[in-house]
């Protein structure tokens, strides 16, 4: 069976096979400081990684299936046994997060955490509102329609950025350049990729 692709769509599965790929079933073992687990659901998550000559992975790519979590701001409560006020995620903030640094893991790269400055490119692909006429729907996936609404595309971005620390890079801060777009789609979606750039560290 065969479907009609937006033009993000057809780029997105042009780069899968342009670059080797691999698919991942398995679910993270992840569980929150409250002990649940988060909702990570078993979708493949397809990454890829890009070599450059010398043999260093030069860039990487990941794409987490679901709809796009924003950054949340973190929730304070006081605890009576502590004494003292404490601070914590929110559930769909730090389950995404952990769907993403779960991914992201599985394609760190064999010599380390990256420790130089990179190139962040996030495409974000929302759901389109179930309120939308078929017309609008097809004209949204052609990226005719654009979402202006929540979530805005700078707490997405600030959620995978977090979510790597530790796990690609030592730090969000190493992130010097910066490529966001948002778009609607049917596969609702984020695509990250993290290009290493050729220049030297600043302190």
């Amino acid at each position: 069976m065969t479907r009609d692709l937006s033009d993000a769509d057809a780029r997105f599965e042009a780069r899968c096979r342009e670059w080797d790929y691999q698919e991942d079933m398995r679910p993270g073992e992840h569980r929150l400081a409250n002990g649940r687990w988060p909702s990570i659901p078993a979708t493949p998550k397809i990454l890829w990684r890009r070599r450059s000559e010398r043999g260093k992975v030069s860039k990487i790519a990941f794409v987490v299936m679901g709809e796009p979590i924003p950054k949340a701001r973190a929730r304070v409560f006081f605890n009576k046994h502590l004494g003292r006020a404490m601070a914590y995620t929110p559930e769909k903030t730090a389950s995404f997060e952990l769907q993403v640094a779960w991914t992201a893991k599985k394609h760190r790269p064999a010599e380390g955490l990256i420790t130089g400055p990179v190139k962040l490119t996030v495409r974000i692909f929302r759901s389109i509102p179930k309120s939308f006429s078929g017309k609008r729907r097809a004209l949204a996936e052609e990226g005719k329609i654009l979402p202006i609404t929540k979530p805005d595309a700078s707490n997405v971005v600030k959620s995978v950025e977090d979510a790597l620390n530790k796990i690609l890079w030592v730090d969000d801060s190493q992130v010097c350049d910066h490529t966001i777009s948002k778009r609607y789609s049917s596969t609702p979606r984020v695509e990250v990729e993290i290009e290493l750039m050729e220049v030297g560290n600043g302190n």
